[in-house]
């Protein structure tokens, strides 16, 4: 069998501090010998996810979870790559076709150390300077009959499609992933939106909130001008349920969202979420 080329691995993060000291010993050795991490060029995915890997997945992938929850993560199984073990350390390896890839390093079925090989940073995959965080208020402005070009407004980042989710029901299955591991799905039958899911809780805010005090800035009856002056300019809400009207929102750091909705250039509806 012919050997694969053995390409130095680009990445490698390694993590201390919660290892016990034969692990950390472990991690050392990888960061000095890191020859030892191959790129298996070609190496092939599961079919039910031809998607490949991805930044995203990469980011969400930390020590001490199990391959099973790693998986999970991915959508298929990680091949062993036994060249790149060390000690007391498996690998797996899941790559694209393009040769870009994560690998991960278990001991005891817990990941010591996560790597990858070809894949730009998070922000860059998408096209942004950073990954907007998701809460819960924004994953409620997401309605039954929006298009996935309405939601990735709202989110403010390209999601991924799971193929392997879709149903009869659901023909197309989309999901968005924050850097705090928090994701938000929807399901699409016949191009819109029929249903959604989020694994952020549905938590009361703490402390001033955001949105609620710039609403308390507005007026009903203000124009639009009025209101961009006060807020800065919104983004466009393309609300389903009320076609009739412009809607607009404004997100703020902490998770809360501000929509206002003009009827003939005057704000009928002010609501902080």
């Amino acid at each position: 069998m012919h050997k694969p080329t053995v390409q130095p691995f680009l990445t490698i993060l390694l993590f201390v501090g919660i290892l016990s000291p034969a692990v950390a010993r472990d991690a050392a050795t990888a960061s000095l010998l890191n020859a030892e991490a191959k790129q298996i060029p070609g190496l092939p995915g599961r079919i039910n996810n031809p998607g490949g890997v991805n930044a995203l997945m990469y980011q969400r992938i930390k020590p001490g979870m199990t391959l099973n929850q790693v998986e999970n993560i991915i959508g298929f199984a990680g091949i062993p790559n036994p060249e790149a073990a060390f000690g007391a350390q498996q690998a797996y390896t899941w790559s694209n076709p393009d040769g870009s890839q994560i690998t991960v390093w278990t001991r005891n079925n817990r990941v010591t150390i996560v790597g990858k090989f070809g894949l730009p940073d998070v922000a860059e995959a998408v096209g942004l300077d950073e990954i907007p965080l998701l809460s819960y208020s924004i994953f409620e402005l997401i309605k039954p009959g929006m298009t996935v070009e309405d939601v990735e407004l709202i989110l403010g980042f390209p999601g991924r499609l799971e193929p392997e989710l879709s149903t009869i029901d659901a023909a197309q299955v989309w999901r968005w992933d924050d850097l705090d591991g928090d994701y938000i799905r929807v399901y699409l039958g016949e191009g819109v939106v029929v249903s959604k899911f989020t694994s952020i809780l549905n938590l009361q805010p703490t402390g001033i909130v955001e949105a609620e005090v710039n609403a308390e800035r507005l007026q009903l009856g203000m124009t639009q001008t009025q209101v961009e002056d006060i807020l800065s300019a919104g983004l466009p809400y393309p609300d389903p349920t009320t076609p009739e009207f412009d809607s607009f929102i404004w997100k703020y750091d902490d998770g809360s969202v501000l929509v206002v909705v003009f009827d003939e250039n005057r704000a009928v509806v002010i609501n902080p979420l």
